[in-house]
């Protein structure tokens, strides 16, 4: 068993921006741009978006998307692709694949199933994103806080998810604040590919 499901989780009433994965980007939603990008992935055996509302289901199935009703009591879209990994008991590694990165490259999925398939001590990954330059966070204006929130990582251990907009890892190399706010820290240098 070595195959590999990616589950797109997709919520209507999010906090930050209601109706998001329906959101049109060039007259396509948003959800649509992700999936379409992940449906050319080569190492996925399936993909499936989880949702609890039947607006995203339909618009899904109208795209020809497999839809996984989800709970409504789900706090967040780890739950929900939780739910869904607990029904696929045939996939030997579920992937939490972000329904709000319409530029998603299909290759970056592909290595993270490659990874995953060739250390079966790996319970996890990350997919680190770094950037180059100086930010010292006491240092910025309101406007520049803002930015802040999905820029902070340490210099040495730039991991940067996918999953996670701001996370940061420790020496170890071990994913330790995966959160969508500031991280707690003052100070960080980032580098950029």
């Amino acid at each position: 068993m070595n195959k590999a499901l990616g589950v797109i989780p997709a919520r209507w009433s999010s906090t930050r921006f209601t109706g998001k994965p329906l959101y049109l980007i060039a007259d396509k939603p948003l959800l649509q741009h992700v999936w379409q990008r992940c449906r050319t992935a080569k190492n996925l055996d399936r993909l499936i978006v989880a949702t609890d509302d039947m607006r995203i289901a339909e618009a899904a199935f109208d795209w020809g998307a497999e839809v996984a009703l989800t709970s409504p009591r789900h706090r967040s879209g780890t739950d929900r692709v939780a739910e869904v990994a607990r029904r696929a008991k045939a996939f030997a590694f579920v992937l939490n694949i972000q329904g709000d990165e319409p530029l998603l490259d299909p290759r970056l999925i592909d290595a993270v199933v490659e990874k995953l398939r060739s250390d079966v001590k790996i319970d996890i990954v990350s997919v680190p994103k770094s950037f180059r330059s100086r930010i010292t966070a006491s240092k910025q204006s309101r406007h520049r806080s803002a930015q802040l929130r999905s820029l902070l990582l340490a210099k040495r251990y730039p991991l940067l998810c996918q999953t996670f907009p701001c996370s940061l890892s420790a020496a170890s190399g071990y994913l330790w604040f995966p959160s969508r706010r500031a991280a707690p820290v003052c100070e960080v240098e980032t580098e950029s590919t």
